[in-house]
């Protein structure tokens, strides 16, 4: 990563401490764009000191809601890494048919302010950039693709066992869209699974699972919720194939390129290729299933055919080497910094 840059302060922000009363409150106040994304008071602070009387050439944001925090929604000339757009989420989340009405009015109201406010916000950026190129249709946008980090993930010499019969979930527990996606998984394939597989074992590694799931899920047989690792790599070496069931969020799904970047399969629904339909093709570096009956087809071929396995997880990293590499991405951030365009903050 090299040394040229200065850490001017860093602050770790605690969820929750806040009545759902007063947050509710704040969201009703529907005129101000800080409804949604209410400002950090200690963050703006330190920001605004930053940037009083110091002229930078760029201002660099990562995420939207990064900004509002920041207090920085009026201010113009930003650089967002924008990944995926907010309204997008709560869309999705309102449409889910298994939340009750009142929990889909309630995100449909979070999707029409959000999407209000952001449109107006994105129009006066210098630029932004979507992991989800169906979602740079701005004229001041483009498409930078999420890369996998790599660091502690298995490269081409990845090992892989054709017996086993272990799957694996990666993901932040405490994310809505993967507590979702998991309890949908164990609830409708996982039994059917270990009907036919008796000695199958479902890993799912991440911190943050709600307590009621977690004890749900623990008694379970087969099923295993180890938490945060810290050797990521040995989870996947041992896993036979990874599972991304996902039907909510925004922009594009990261724990898809990871585990293809650690040359394992990956079975996911439609909604988890989003963004990525134009590099994934099912059977050929991916597996898409669009119900409880495909997962379960899939998973059973996958065990019971360990060279197909074996086929699609090395076209998977061909795929990543080839689209989603360090290379390729610090070869957009360069064209885009390198062109002659004067993105100078006034």
């Amino acid at each position: 990563m090299g040394n040229n840059y200065e850490i001017k302060y860093w602050f770790h922000q605690k969820n929750g401490g806040r009545k759902p009363s007063k947050i509710l409150a704040n969201k009703l106040k529907f005129w101000s764009p800080y409804s949604i994304h209410e400002i950090h008071r200690t963050g703006a602070g330190v920001v605004r000191d930053l940037l009083d009387g110091t002229t930078y050439n760029h201002i660099v944001l990562r995420y939207v809601d990064a900004a509002y925090r920041c207090g920085l929604y009026h201010r113009k000339g930003l650089i967002v890494d924008v990944d995926d757009d907010p309204s997008e989420k709560f869309r999705s989340f309102c449409m889910n048919p298994g939340a009750n009405l009142r929990i889909r009015m309630y995100y449909l109201f979070c999707y029409l302010l959000t999407r209000l406010h952001t449109k107006r916000f994105m129009n006066q950026a210098s630029h932004l950039f979507f992991s989800n190129s169906e979602q740079a249709t701005y004229p001041n946008s483009s498409y930078l693709p999420n890369i996998p980090f790599t660091k502690n993930l298995p490269g081409p010499e990845a090992h892989f066992n054709p017996d086993s019969r272990v799957i694996l979930f990666v993901g932040t527990m405490s994310y809505e869209p993967n507590w979702i996606g998991m309890n949908w998984f164990i609830s409708r394939v996982w039994k059917q699974v270990r009907k036919k597989f008796p000695g199958a074992e479902l890993r799912i590694v991440g911190k943050g699972t709600p307590p009621g799931l977690s004890k749900k899920w623990r008694a379970t047989p087969g099923v295993h919720l180890p938490g945060y690792v810290k050797d990521l790599q040995r989870e996947y070496d041992c896993a036979s194939l990874v599972v991304a069931p996902i039907f909510q969020g925004a922009g594009t799904n990261i724990k898809v390129l990871e585990a293809m970047s650690a040359r394992r399969c990956c079975v996911m629904t439609p909604f988890a290729a989003r963004g990525l339909q134009d590099v994934l093709t099912h059977r050929e570096n991916v597996f898409i299933a669009g119900d409880h009956s495909g997962f379960y087809q899939i998973i059973a071929e996958l065990f019971e055919n360990p060279q197909l396995n074996n086929q699609v997880r090395e076209n998977a990293g061909v795929t990543i080497q080839r689209y989603f590499s360090e290379d390729v991405f610090f070869g957009k951030i360069n064209a885009f910094f390198n062109q002659p365009t004067d993105c100078t903050e006034q």
